[in-house]
């Protein structure tokens, strides 16, 4: 901790000797020592510059001593957990082991200091963060119908009755005019040891502020500048080395005659959406996040951790919704805010400056992009998210893909798409609204109350699904089952994937490609398709098929 070894003796001697060591004041007197202000940054610097700690005051009592004593090691904890990226769990394990260690070392040794030591150590991690003075909480949260997913202020969870005893509420929502009311109840009531009544929601949606997080971002050091290096970046013409070099990024939305990105401060953001399993051995309970990526940072640097805004936080549900409309209200209305411009502070100024902010594309998994955008399954008639091609079949069998004239394939535009959004939001009844999803292959998505927003431009389609875990392990099946690929032609391949010297940063693929193929991640499959496969298959596939 940058600790000099002489102080850290002498405080320790003073400490045992029971002697003062900090202010005149008395201790009714002095108020409770709270760490303000106090960032990583700052910490690190009196880390790595082994600066040695300021010389003790006389005059405190043995608790505040030890107190003191006990926020070196709080903080040196959390800097520990934040470099060696320590779980939560994990660290919950070592302050219980912490705390039972110092309770055995009490009673083996009688010393008073170490029993007073027990009794202000952090038992657990929310002890932790509140005896460091931190807030890590900053959620907007949000009571959630675990039927219908609708949304409600956790105030609204309950309700007080004529005699004045609090009651659970229950949901109220209607999908449409015609239907009842969903019924479903919100919270529910808990006895605390004391007979007191407390009411929990059953489920919290935790929304986070994207204004707040890009405040915090800008007050980084060289991070404003960062988000403007893009407008150095270079690429041979006929190449696309990165979104900005891509059509949407050079023709978005303009605004008073001028291109929106062409001003300075103005950010493009990536929408991302994925559903995860927070506990082993659970397959049967899922948590959504939403998270933003700031586009207009480099890629090297994009997809970081520290650079990463978690929007929201959806509870595993009842069953999977099956639009993520409720959970996206917030944070449109927020992006409308964005969208207008604020006032923000940042390292690069001392003043406060205007930024904005935009949603620039939707990235995540078909599923998922269908949720986000509005558009009906890729297993439905018009499954499509960039045209209106009819796909014959059902759900029971299979839907016909075949016929792949690009000429018949009518383009989706985002005019009548708005217009055909509207109409299904007019419906009355439930089948009413079904009957025109199904003819316009498309639900309405709060997105669109996004003036730029262009859900059919914004959508990208994910090549880690589509191309890699898709068709690449798909065409190597056909390969295999047709017998394109002899047993001879694998124990070819299988050798020369062995002797190929594979570069920095390249992963090797496994030799036996006849047997672990199918088990294939998605970046092996990547370095298949673009480096391994050039060479593995020269003179051994039908060219044909290449």
């Amino acid at each position: 901790m940058g600790l000099d070894h002489d102080y850290y003796s002498y405080f320790i001697l003073q400490v045992e000797n029971g002697e003062d060591v900090t202010d005149g004041s008395s201790e009714e007197e002095q108020e409770p020592e709270v760490w303000e202000d106090v960032s990583l940054q700052d910490l690190l610097f009196d880390v790595e510059n082994n600066d040695s700690c300021p010389e003790p005051t006389p005059k405190r009592s043995r608790t505040q001593k030890l107190t003191t004593l006990v926020q070196w090691l709080v903080y040196f904890i959390l800097m520990w957990q934040s470099f060696c990226k320590l779980s939560d769990n994990g660290l919950e394990w070592l302050l219980q082991f912490l705390v039972q260690f110092f309770k055995v070392l009490s009673e083996l040794s009688g010393c008073e200091y170490i029993s007073e030591l027990v009794a202000i150590i952090p038992s657990s991690l929310y002890l932790l963060r509140k005896f460091a003075c931190l807030d890590r909480d900053n959620f907007i949260k949000f009571a959630v119908c675990p039927k219908c997913a609708k949304l409600y202020d956790l105030k609204d969870c309950t309700e007080t009755d004529d005699c004045g005893r609090r009651k659970v509420k229950h949901c109220h929502f209607k999908k449409y005019p015609r239907s009842s009311t969903c019924g479903s109840p919100l919270a529910k009531k808990v006895f605390l040891s004391n007979g007191a009544e407390q009411f929990y929601p059953l489920k919290v949606y935790c929304y986070n502020s994207v204004r707040e997080k890009v405040q915090e971002m800008l007050m980084r050091d060289n991070f404003p500048q960062l988000c403007e290096s893009w407008r150095n970046h270079e690429t041979e013409e006929g190449y696309l080395s990165d979104i900005v070099d891509g059509q949407v990024w050079k023709d978005f939305a303009t605004v008073d005659g001028e291109a929106y990105l062409s001003a300075p401060r103005n950010y493009l953001f990536m929408l991302n959406f994925d559903f995860f399993q927070p506990v082993k051995h659970r397959n049967d309970y899922s948590v959504g996040v939403l998270y933003l990526a700031n586009l207009n940072l480099p890629r090297s640097v994009r997809f970081k951790w520290e650079n990463i805004i978690v929007v929201g936080v959806i509870p595993g549900l009842d069953k999977e919704p099956e639009s993520l409309n409720e959970f996206l209200v917030p944070l449109v209305k927020e992006m409308k805010v964005l969208w207008n411009g604020v006032y923000l502070n940042s390292s690069s100024c001392c003043v406060p400056l205007r930024f904005r902010a935009a949603i620039g594309c939707i990235c995540c998994d078909v599923p998922a992009a269908r949720k986000i955008c509005g558009f009906k399954s890729y297993n439905s008639h018009r499954g499509c998210s960039k045209c209106f091609k009819l796909f014959p079949g059902n759900v029971k069998d299979s839907f016909d893909f075949s016929g792949f004239n690009r000429e018949e394939w009518p383009k989706r535009d985002i005019k009548s798409h708005r217009e055909n959004a509207r109409k299904l939001n007019r419906a009355r009844t439930k089948k009413e609204h079904d009957e025109l999803s199904k003819k316009y292959g498309l639900y309405h998505s709060v997105l669109l109350d996004l003036s730029y927003f262009d859900c059919i431009r914004f959508t990208v389609v994910d090549p880690m699904h589509n191309l890699f875990l898709g068709t690449a392990k798909s065409m190597f099946k056909l390969w295999m089952e047709f017998g394109l690929l002899s047993k001879q032609d694998v124990k070819t391949m299988e050798k020369r994937i062995k002797d190929f010297d594979v570069g920095t940063g390249l992963g090797r693929l496994p030799h036996k490609i006849s047997a672990n193929y199918g088990c294939y991640k998605a970046s092996q499959w990547k370095n298949w398709t673009l480096v391994y496969s050039l060479f593995v298959l020269d003179g051994l596939l039908p060219e044909e098929h290449i």
